[in-house]
């Protein structure tokens, strides 16, 4: 049966190795040395297996896993890469791919299309998706795992590596200053009761304007008597807080002018109309001509110990006003509720506006001096920065806000204007220091 061939070639046969030898009938003494195997299993340089173990020429399954390590180098916090894994079984018999499993660092996720195990025929493929999602910066190393039934590797690992990129921190600085020129319009009750408050209300006043001008705020200030139609003053119908003392003190006969005092009309006790009637003589050629300046950030004040005569319709007048000034805000000097002080009876309809527009409501049983000072302070913080603009995109969650040196509440982000924003009683004071740190949004494209 083995007629021709040499002894030692016999023994090669015999020892099961025929199938892979080849023998060249013309130099039949020639012997391959080389019979070693690369690669996976079928002696090919691709994919990852086990590359060992005798050939006894029967059908097997041979894995093949590409690639064998994966690095996915720099993702940054928040955003994700993906990579597949192909198992291909590269033999001559079924391969059953029993696990495919991940292994290591939580910023890695592994997805295969159906669950395991898997029969795989000879030239099959099964493919996983490993995901690289850092939620925080620093290298990071994990592994996938597959076992199968192949005899010479059953478990094949790929090596997964990457690094989560973290964006630069930021901190924007800001001292927080008064960014709004403002316009202050009084409307002052001069009903008969009114006349006890009078030499309060003149004593005080000066102290107003110098509040205002020691904080360095930019302010029209003027007055409307009630019922009257234009302003107390004239060519402009305003005055600022660089006036005299000499020339305050006669603007100050005429708002507060004890001549004016006296007589129970309503027109007399009605802020609302008053202003609305001042508005209405602020155009071109008229005595309230530069009254109501849009550019300005508009604050009506009232002063009343009794109801507003429109109490009822309080919400109009303010929508009203709205529409003329958006930045509108209503404040008063009356009786509180819920039903006034000991000579003032509840300012109705004044007080709602104040409480609807963010304005300050102080009592008139309380001392002038004390409430024209409040008042000052309310006007400076209406005018103060509330929008504390970014120089980058945060990412929102990292955003930590301070005034001078501690964490600051009541403030919220707003991505449209990519600005910190504090709530009305939450606006840092004039003079603080406001910082706001945060990581830069990373781009995932």
């Amino acid at each position: 049966m083995f007629r021709g061939l040499r002894p030692p070639l016999l023994a090669l046969v015999a020892a099961g190795c025929f199938g892979r030898i080849p023998v060249d009938p013309k130099n039949e003494g020639t012997v391959p040395t080389d019979t070693g195997t690369s690669g996976d299993d079928t002696g090919g340089d691709g994919g990852a297996a086990g590359d060992g173990g005798a050939d006894t020429g029967a059908p097997a399954p041979r894995i093949a896993v590409a690639p064998t390590s994966i690095d996915f180098g720099d993702v940054a916090v928040g955003c994700e890469a993906t990579e597949v894994i192909g198992v291909e079984n590269v033999g001559d018999a079924e391969l059953s791919v029993d696990a495919i499993a991940l292994g290591g660092d939580g910023a890695f996720d592994l997805t295969v299309p159906t669950s395991g195990p898997w029969t795989l025929a000879p030239g099959e493929t099964v493919e996983a998706t490993v995901a690289f999602a850092p939620t925080s910066g620093g290298e990071v190393t994990g592994m996938v795992v597959v076992t199968s039934d192949d005899p010479d590797a059953p478990e094949v690992s790929v090596d997964l590596a990457g690094t989560g990129a973290v964006a630069g921190t930021v901190l924007d600085t800001f001292t927080q200053a008064i960014v709004d020129d403002t316009e202050v319009i009084f409307a002052v009750d001069t009903s008969g009761s009114m006349w006890d408050d009078l030499d309060g209300m003149v004593a005080a006043f000066p102290s107003f304007v110098s509040d205002l001008n020691a904080a360095g705020i930019d302010a029209h200030i003027s007055a409307v008597l009630f019922g009257e139609r234009c302003a107390v003053v004239s060519n402009p119908p305003w005055f600022d807080t660089s006036i005299s003392t000499e020339d305050l003190a006669d603007i100050l006969g005429d708002i507060f002018d004890s001549d004016g005092f006296g007589g129970g009309s309503s027109d007399r006790e009605s802020a609302f109309t008053t202003w609305e009637a001042a508005y209405g003589r602020s155009g071109s050629g008229q005595c309230n001509e530069g009254l109501f300046d849009a550019s300005r950030d508009l604050n009506l004040v009232g002063i009343s110990d009794e109801a507003d005569a429109e109490a009822s319709s309080w919400s109009t007048y303010v929508s009203d006003f709205q529409a003329i000034n958006p930045t509108v805000r209503f404040h008063a000097i009356g009786g509180p509720p819920p039903t006034g002080c000991a000579y003032a009876e509840r300012y109705s309809g004044v007080y709602e506006a104040t409480a609807d527009t963010g304005g300050a409501f102080l009592s008139i049983c309380d001392d002038w001096e004390a409430n024209f000072t409040a008042l000052a302070d309310a006007i400076v913080v209406a005018a103060l920065q509330d929008t504390f603009p970014l120089a980058d995109d945060p990412d929102p969650d990292t955003i930590e806000v301070t005034v001078n040196g501690s964490p600051a509440t009541g403030w919220s982000y707003d991505a449209g204007a990519n600005a910190v924003v504090f709530d009305a009683d939450a606006v840092p004071a004039l003079g603080a220091s406001v910082e706001v740190a945060y990581q830069v949004a990373t781009s995932c494209g």
